[in-house]
């Protein structure tokens, strides 16, 4: 109970769950994994498939583009990472290394795609920082525009179709509820 108190005071303070009710980081909670990091460990590697999103909870982490052989952005505490694949689907963009020791919070793909179910507010905040991130990335070069663009897309439509358009049988279930008033559908 200690734990979980201490991890639900914690993740309220992030700004990435600052508008979330205290339900809905609640239900993230028994999904929330932690892990250290020493100096120079790497936490994922760009062209790796994605299986987990990470929150620094305390730290510093470089975010490299190993093609070119460059430091492209460095995170500190409360910073997301990992979002991209995640949701997309595709590798990791880049390589992220601990710069000192770093404490970091994690969450499992399916996991989170479960916690996104059930939070349509986090899902959307979601969706809007992988796709600025994007953006980020095409400007800095670090992937190609197309790519970028694509990758925006695909992401918006993940979220959108799994995670916040209700699906059929939602809308017959909400249609018998409200008998068959359109608005009090959604």
């Amino acid at each position: 109970v200690k734990r979980y108190r201490d991890l639900f005071r914690k993740l309220s303070s992030i700004p990435l769950f600052h508008h979330l009710l205290r339900e809905e980081i609640g239900s993230l909670l028994p999904f929330i994994h932690s892990h250290t990091f020493p100096a120079g460990e790497v936490i994922c590697r760009q062209g790796e498939t994605g299986t987990s999103m990470f929150i620094i909870e305390q730290g510093v982490v470089d975010i490299i583009d190993d093609r070119k052989g460059q430091t492209i952005d460095t995170l500190r505490d409360h910073d997301i990472l990992g979002e991209i694949a995640i949701i997309t689907g595709e590798t990791r963009t880049a390589t992220a290394r601990a710069a000192r020791e770093t404490k970091v919070w994690f969450i499992e793909k399916d996991d989170f795609g479960k916690v996104l179910q059930s939070s349509p507010k986090l899902a959307a905040v979601i969706r809007d920082l992988v796709t600025n991130r994007l953006a980020n990335l095409k400007t800095m070069n670090t992937i190609e525009a197309q790519k970028a663009d694509e990758w925006a897309r695909i992401a918006a439509k993940n979220i959108d179709d799994k995670f916040l358009l209700p699906t059929d049988s939602e809308i017959k279930r909400e249609v018998a509820e409200n008998k068959g008033a359109p608005l009090g559908i959604w």
